[in-house]
């Protein structure tokens, strides 16, 4: 939920798609599931991705069953995103705006996919996954604990735009699961 926010406040950012042209406000991100809400929450400054802060909110809940799957906006996910979801146990479920500009990854490209084919021409690099995978669960471990918060960690894992190492690993990774939810999404009728 987004909230004007009408007095300077650390958590209150300007955004005047949201909050009109002069006003500063804040986001509540809440757990919510199919028997209780208010499980835990958290304010995020403005409207900033949200996707950097929910798995901070997952990690803090108040009580209730771990969920397996998180339904977010289009805006909170990139495949880094999918990749850190995955590795602490949850399914990103993103709504899909642009799906006709969504790619389809494979791993192995001498495989058939059938009619897939034209759509998966781009292939998950399986071996810089394994080269960072101890480094990706000590990440795991870091979220899950609080040790780290989840926008602090996105933010580190790439430079200018650009991920870095680790972050191509989490990226690769997520690419993995980001295409299992295109595919469920595509063979869903309605």
């Amino acid at each position: 939920m987004r909230f004007v926010v009408p007095s300077q406040n650390l958590h209150a950012r300007a955004n005047p798609k949201y909050f009109g042209l002069r006003k500063r406000g804040a986001t509540w991100l809440n757990v919510v599931n199919d028997q209780v809400m208010g499980l835990g929450g958290l304010v995020v400054p403005g409207t900033i991705r949200d996707s950097l802060y929910i798995l901070d909110a997952l990690h803090a809940r108040d009580g209730g069953p771990k969920p397996e799957m998180v339904i977010t906006d289009t805006a909170s996910y990139s495949d880094i995103v999918f990749g850190l979801f995955a590795i602490c146990g949850y399914q990103c479920s993103p709504r899909i705006a642009d799906l006709g500009d969504t790619r389809l990854w494979r791993t192995n490209t001498r495989a058939s996919d059938g009619p897939l084919d034209q759509m998966s021409r781009h292939t998950v690099r399986l071996d810089t996954v394994r080269s960072h995978w101890v480094d990706m669960l000590r990440v795991a471990g870091s979220l899950t604990t609080g040790a780290v918060q989840g926008y602090d960690l996105v933010r580190m894992l790439s430079r200018e735009g650009r991920p870095t190492g680790l972050g191509d690993a989490f990226a690769h990774y997520g690419r993995i699961f980001k295409t299992l939810h295109l595919l469920q999404f595509l063979h869903d009728e309605p």
